[in-house]
């Protein structure tokens, strides 16, 4: 028992350093948004500085401890200023990657200055143990611990109490509000890295006396450090701090009674697990700043030019290159397959995975244990490796899907380490290091590369061309169109009909079975497979900066990732005799990639394509009679009087939407209180009240966006109430946003294609190899021709004027042809003119394609002509619910948002005039 305690306690001791690290991870993302993946090397930087201040000057701690932190601070302020502050405008995945290529980069020129050995330095803390209640413990463990704690408290009241601290709170919830406040989000967030990285700086100082300091030791130190933060949310202190102190005790007594290597490394993975089952998902935060995302390319293949190129390559690896060449094209290949998965869940879907070459790892085991112990063919055995990493990344993506963005790139950075501790580096289980029994052979055809080297190179060229068809098919198929919506905008992506954790988990195991195959063919280059090297986390790491740089969202980025790949044709372009070439290479290669993002965020592949003009596929006309093109000159008002001309549509299946006593609280404000509605079948009933009255979160509340406090939702007396958004909108209920969120990375075309497309499953397979085109339904057809988008639908969204938007955003939501339509605030930003035809349309859905239409809207022109009845809101409670004239007439109406009551009287004639002459 005694045993277990001390090992508890050792643990606590060891987890209070890691605190330090994962706290300045923690103070750098408040400060900046952003994860810094380099914070490691700075505690490394911060060793190394002390050792050559204490061992190699002959400083005495009380020097060198202020040198070493001062070299940390100068690292953080350096990395910020010169690479993460130039990026602002681009995406945060690009930020992110820039702090990958600066560990990349640091990690190389200690190691050009330092070699791999490790050096000893002496603790700056008496070392002799002390009794604590009969365990003994060494005191500078003890003074560590305290260090650690009294930093935890010191952090938490500075953030919590002082200006500095609430400014930095500021910045992160919302910072056009806190730069509107006059602070300056520049000054803060590199205030927030430079302490950040002294906090690195300590934990480096005062690890350096117990582990030693060498770079890869201090530097790996980020993996748990990351779990640690993610533990406390990214935000807290006193969480962060808890959840190091726990994965420092689990870790210390599973290395003591798990005699089973490995699972020590995976209890940081494992924790994240337990945090994210038990946080569940979390509830989607709408950002003060629309996000900019990487560009993605269209998916097209020429099927002549692939062909062409193709063949030449064959002809120069079978008779031109020399072994150099064809080994450099084998690892550019395989390696570029690897990246190709990269391109699925990160560049299509937007989930930052450092998980691909783990996953690339589990592929070659797969199919090493089929090879070895069922002797199955090659080509047999490499499509049931596949299928088998498919179903491992879909069980794998059901807890770590949980959470998404930067906390999804943590867990899978764990998941990294825990594959490669208990599996990849594990003979007992992956069967490393066991002879082939057979030599590999494709169709009788001998390929084993060491015998016939260009041929293995053939396959592997062969199979980066297959997986690239299979990627840039999903990308032109019904499944890309879905990942795209997901990665644009979950909560739009929802209100079309889409699942947005299903379309991210099929896209996370596919990426899995991509990276497998060139896992696969990593490993059987060798007649003995060595699962060792290749599929190490930090790979993960290096390879997501490779194909960043060549276009995350290209099909050509991969490959122009696998040609700087370490072996591929860059290197061997560069190659000599030099073992430190390598290093060199890094260093160098990391600088320039650090300057060319910050020139082209989107990669080169992106860059090419400017440069190489295509002829652009045209799209069928959407139906006889309607143009395509651009509308550069037509106005709104225009647009809409012409499609008044257009024949009825089918009529919807007709449907009663009810909400009874729904109560909606965020903490302890209500924002809608106890409120009762009804929309029947062709009724157009309007929601009405001052700014802040509850209306859009009552919509909310009813199409499933957010979850009552109480009350009920029903469709026909069925309650729906428990139903996600998704789910609601299969049972036809559609809706439009006050804020658009359109998916601005798509057509305006395939935003209504997004609506209305049939939610098949089967085309999750049948999209991998044959991606049918898909036609316009004929709810869309009748939305494009209502609206008259025709002339539109082969632009961008963000190309259109601001009120042909929000005519998109309402189309989209027609498009699906739901029972019950709600529009919130549709005609914002539209003119007198253009608004009085929207509410003409919005009358022939009701009357002749029998809609329910619940609209909320400050137009009372609009309201009034329009709506059969009107409730009327304020500070969450229903105030009035009855016909237009009814509701102008109420006192509470007139006195809460209507004005005085002459001014009504007034009004009435005219408007009755109106209706007479119309």
């Amino acid at each position: 028992m005694n045993g277990a305690i001390q090992l508890a306690l050792v643990g606590m001791t060891s987890g209070s350093l890691l605190a330090l690290t994962a706290l300045g991870i923690v103070i750098a993302y408040r400060g900046s948004g952003i994860i810094n993946f380099s914070h490691g090397i700075v505690g490394t930087v911060a060793a190394f500085a002390y050792w050559e201040l204490n061992a190699g000057l002959g400083l005495s701690p009380v020097l060198a401890v202020p040198g070493a932190l001062l070299a940390a601070a100068l690292c953080g302020y350096l990395t910020y200023r010169l690479a993460i502050q130039r990026m602002a405008r681009t995406s945060a995945l690009s930020r992110t990657i820039v702090s990958l290529i600066v560990l990349v980069v640091v990690q190389s020129g200690l190691t050009l200055r330092y070699g791999a050995d490790e050096r000893i330095v002496q603790s700056m803390f008496p070392t002799d143990p002390v009794s604590l209640f009969g365990i003994h413990l060494g005191q500078n463990r003890i003074i560590t611990f305290l260090i650690a704690t009294a930093l935890v408290v010191l952090l938490t009241v500075c953030y919590g109490r002082t200006r500095f601290g609430l400014a930095t709170s500021a910045q992160a919830e919302n910072p056009i509000a806190s730069a509107a406040l006059g602070i300056s989000p520049v000054r803060i967030a590199t205030t927030n890295w430079v302490i950040g990285s002294v906090f690195a700086g300590i934990a480096g100082v005062l690890l350096a006396p117990i582990v030693g300091v060498q770079i890869v030791t201090l530097t790996h130190l980020i993996v748990p450090a990351l779990a640690a933060a993610l533990i406390g949310g990214l935000r807290s202190f006193p969480l962060t701090y808890l959840g190091a102190l726990l994965i420092g005790v689990t870790q210390a007594e599973v290395t003591r009674y798990v005699a089973t290597p490995g699972w020590a490394d995976a209890v940081p993975f494992l924790l994240i697990v337990l945090v994210m089952v038990w946080r569940g998902a979390g509830d989607r935060i709408r950002s003060a700043i629309v996000e900019r995302r990487p560009k993605v390319g269209a998916g097209q293949v020429r099927p002549l030019i692939l062909l062409a190129l193709v063949g030449g390559a064959i002809v120069l690896l079978t008779t031109v290159f020399g072994l150099p060449y064809v080994t450099a094209m084998t690892i550019t290949c395989t390696y570029g397959i690897i990246l190709l998965s990269s391109v699925v869940i990160t560049g299509y879907t937007g989930q930052l995975s450092l998980s691909q070459f783990s996953f690339a790892g589990i592929g070659a085991v797969l199919t090493g244990l089929l090879l070895t112990g069922t002797g199955m063919p090659f080509l047999l055995a490499i499509p049931l490796s596949l299928v088998g990493t498919f179903v491992v990344g879909a069980v794998l993506g059901v807890p770590l899907l949980r959470t998404r963005g930067v906390n999804f790139a943590v867990a899978t950075l764990g998941c990294a380490v825990a594959i490669q501790g208990v599996l990849l580096q594990n003979p007992a289980y992956s069967g490393a290091y066991t002879p082939l029994p057979n030599p590999l052979e494709l169709f009788g055809w001998r390929i084993d590369s060491l015998a016939h080297p260009e041929r293995w190179a053939v396959v592997c060229l062969v199979a980066f061309v297959l997986a690239g068809l299979v990627v840039a098919n999903v990308r032109r198929g019904r499944v890309g169109r879905r990942m795209i919506a997901v990665r644009t905008n979950e909560r739009a992506a929802e209100s079309v009909g889409l699942n947005p954790w299903r379309v991210r988990l099929y896209a996370f195991a596919l990426s899995a079975a991509i990276a497998a195959l060139g896992g696969i063919l990593v490993v059987f280059r060798q007649p003995t497979m060595v699962f060792e090297r290749g599929f190490l986390a930090f790979d993960s790491i290096l390879g997501l900066s490779y194909v960043v740089l060549g276009g995350i969202g290209y099909i050509a980025g991969p490959l122009l990732g696998g040609l700087g790949h370490p072996g591929g044709f860059i290197s061997t372009l560069l190659d000599s005799d030099s073992a430190t070439m390598p290093l060199w290479i890094a260093l160098v290669g990391g600088v320039l990639s650090i300057w060319y993002l910050q020139v082209r965020p989107d990669g080169a592949a992106e860059g090419l394509g400017r440069h190489i003009h295509l002829p652009r596929p045209r799209r069928r006309q959407a139906r006889a009679g309607t143009t395509t093109g651009t509308s550069t000159g037509t106005s709104t008002g225009t647009v809409i009087s012409t499609a008044m001309g257009t024949g009825p549509a089918g009529r919807v299946p007709e449907r009663v939407l009810e909400g009874e006593g729904l109560t909606v609280a965020f903490g302890g404000v209500v924002a809608v209180d106890d409120v009762s509605l009804r929309v029947g079948p062709g009724e157009v009933v309007g929601l009405i009240g001052p700014n802040g009255a509850g209306k859009t979160t009552l919509i909310d509340a009813i199409t499933g966006a957010t979850n009552p406090k109480s009350g009920t939702v029903t469709l026909d007396g069925r309650p729906i109430g428990s139903m996600r958004m998704y789910r609601r909108v299969h049972e036809g209920i559609g809706r439009s946003f006050q804020s658009l969120e359109l998916f601005d990375d798509m057509t305006v075309a395939d935003n209504l294609k997004a609506s209305a497309d049939a939610r098949s499953s089967s085309v999750y397979l049948t999209d991998l190899v044959w991606p049918r085109p898909t036609a316009f339904t004929a709810g869309a057809l009748a939305a494009v021709e209502l609206f008259e988008l025709g002339p539109d639908l082969d632009r961008l969204p963000t190309e259109l004027p601001y009120g042909r938007r929000r005519l998109v955003g309402i189309a989209r939501a027609v498009a699906a042809e739901p029972s019950v339509l709600c529009l919130d605030e549709p005609a914002a930003g539209l003119s007198s003119t253009e608004s009085a035809e929207l509410g003409t349309l919005l009358r022939r859905l009701a009357d002749e394609r029998g809609m329910g239409v619940l609209v909320v809207e400050h137009d009372m022109e609009l309201v009034m002509r329009v709506c059969d009845r009107l409730i009327v809101m304020e500070r969450g409670r229903v105030i009035a619910d009855g016909t237009p004239a009814e509701v102008r007439r109420d006192p509470r109406v007139i006195a809460a948002y209507l004005g005085d009551e002459t001014e009504s009287q007034e009004t009435e004639p005219t408007r009755e005039r109106e209706e007479v002459e119309q």
